[in-house]
């Protein structure tokens, strides 16, 4: 689990450089940081998803331990890990104190990562929401599927059953029609002689 954590916390590290370094050439209105403002807006929207598509596999009693120790990794990893080295409130806490306009930046930061959030969390929720609706659909297909051939195996033998049936049917009909003949012909001789 450790190796999760660290693996990911140098990945949203190295992701968090790499966004301020290319952003630090953008212009700084109201002594905005846009390279640790925007990492932090990242880390808040998707930390939020990775939360609210995993909470329902983390606290359902009936998902099975496989999949409850998978959702662990991806929370740690994910969630710890690489949203946790890819937000940054030291640096953020020293570029507002750093600033001319360090209290229209604290609440631009402010308010930025709480909308990000609640829109990550919606938007991990649809998505958990998706897959469990498909999770649902595979296992009404593979209930539906033994049942069906059940059906159609008893359709076929009600067919089968209803053909010779038929066919019994047709042979006692035929033997009904031919004896009826007979007995008209040998009823016909008896009328003729007398």
């Amino acid at each position: 689990m450790y190796l999760v954590v660290f693996v990911g916390g140098a990945l949203g590290t190295a992701a968090r450089y790499g966004i301020s370094s290319s952003m630090n050439t953008l212009p700084h209105p109201l002594s905005i940081r846009w390279g640790t403002f925007t990492a932090n807006v990242i880390a808040a929207f998707a930390l939020a998803a990775i939360t609210a598509a995993l909470s329902h596999t983390l606290l359902s009693e009936h998902a099975p331990a496989s999949q409850k120790r998978a959702g662990e990794l991806i929370s740690k990893g994910l969630g710890m890990g690489v949203c946790g080295g890819l937000s940054t409130m030291s640096t953020l806490a020293l570029e507002i104190a750093a600033s001319d306009y360090g209290w229209s930046y604290a609440i631009a930061s402010l308010a930025a990562g709480i909308v990000s959030a609640i829109l990550g969390a919606l938007f991990g929720t649809w998505a958990s929401g998706a897959k469990r609706a498909q999770r649902r659909a595979q296992q009404h297909q593979q209930q539906q599927t033994p049942r069906r051939s059940r059906v159609s195996a008893r359709r076929r033998a009600h067919i089968q059953n209803k053909s010779q049936n038929k066919s019994v049917t047709h042979r006692v009909s035929r033997a009904t029609q031919k004896a009826s003949e007979n007995s008209q012909r040998v009823h016909a001789r008896k009328h003729r002689k007398h």
